[in-house]
């Protein structure tokens, strides 16, 4: 998976020390399908300890209060390889996937980190660059790439999500007939 390139490639210039292993009492083991992890967040519970809880803090007061020209001492390396993943393929640049997530998930209600794409990217709304997935669409599996590029649907190598949402997100569709409809006010869904 692309993401996981991306912290190999991060690696040797932004990690200058060991770092612990992430701990956590999740499991994905068991959950095969959408039915499965909602009913596993609906019983699941997580209190940070105190020191995540200050650190979050600590991160909260930084933000409020860093110059407005901050840049990250990394951005530069951040830009080239973005650069570098959109460029994989011509379909690397287009959207392959958006998913209006409220903020009401049970994931991000839970704010447990699983570090797995598959499941935190369900904490917010997220779109991917690359690829789209074939059964997301009606009897997409079993579909020609060009008869899904005929349905919309990007290809690509490159499946890159990146998350956009927030609890104060706002987002308005655009109908075929130029009409707006208001889809999500403070992050939740309005319709």
């Amino acid at each position: 998976m692309a993401s996981k390139k991306k912290e190999e490639l991060l690696q040797p210039e932004v990690q200058t020390q060991a770092q612990p292993a992430a701990l956590s009492a999740y499991s994905t083991e068991g959950l095969n399908s959408r039915a499965d992890v909602e009913r596993a967040m609906a019983n699941a519970s997580y209190r940070p300890s105190q020191q995540v809880t200050d650190a979050a803090d600590a991160l909260k007061q930084w933000q409020q209060n860093r110059p407005a020209a901050y840049q990250s001492s990394y951005q530069d390396r951040i830009n080239e390889l973005l650069g570098q993943l959109l460029d994989t393929d011509a379909g690397s640049r287009s959207i392959g996937e958006v998913a209006l997530v409220p903020a009401s998930s049970p994931i991000n209600r839970s704010g447990a980190l699983f570090y797995s794409t598959l499941f935190d990217e369900n904490a917010a709304c997220h779109i991917a660059f690359g690829d789209s997935y074939p059964g997301t669409t009606v009897g997409g599996t079993g579909l020609s790439k060009e008869e899904l590029a005929a349905r919309g649907m990007n290809h690509s190598s490159l499946h890159e999500d990146v998350m956009i949402g927030a609890e104060d997100s706002r987002i308005t569709g655009k109908c075929r007939d130029g009409r707006t409809v208001q889809l999500f006010q403070n992050g939740v869904w309005v319709l």
